[in-house]
């Protein structure tokens, strides 16, 4: 059984949940009590935050108390996530003028990737990109 089949059956009101095992309780002990339970009911779910706490007899209480609160699974059990954004296509400039720019400065190639690292490329290639305009102005 997966996680939000064993959602289904939590929260309807047949007598699946009955038939459910204590071990599949505990399957899902921590995803249920401590997660989702813990969106909508964060002091009941921190009272059921023990070691010792019997995970079976917990989601019995939860099962008991969700199916008279809510027909069906609720709209709050499925929270977004948060979409990990586009990696933006940086900008490099050309051989010429990164070899200008580090003899002019005395730096290594080495200390320019690290500077893009700490301070991001549009910072670290500003002055770079100018060179490159003056090379291709002439």
């Amino acid at each position: 059984m997966e996680l939000f089949d064993f959602l289904k059956v939590m929260f309807s009101k047949n007598g699946e949940y009955e038939k459910l095992k204590d071990y599949e309780k505990k399957k899902f002990f921590f995803m249920v009590s401590c997660r989702f339970m813990s969106i909508a009911y964060p002091i009941q779910a921190n009272m059921f935050n023990n070691i010792r706490v019997n995970q079976a007899r917990t989601l019995d209480y939860w099962h008991r108390n969700m199916i008279n609160a809510h027909n069906g699974i609720p709209n709050w059990i499925y929270t977004k996530t948060k979409k990990s954004s586009e990696k933006k296509v940086t900008k490099v400039p050309s051989d010429d003028a990164i070899k200008i720019y580090l003899t002019k400065n005395n730096y290594s190639m080495k200390q320019l990737d690290e500077s893009v690292k700490l301070l991001g490329a549009d910072s670290t290639y500003a002055p770079i990109f100018k060179i490159e305009k003056l090379l291709n102005s002439q």
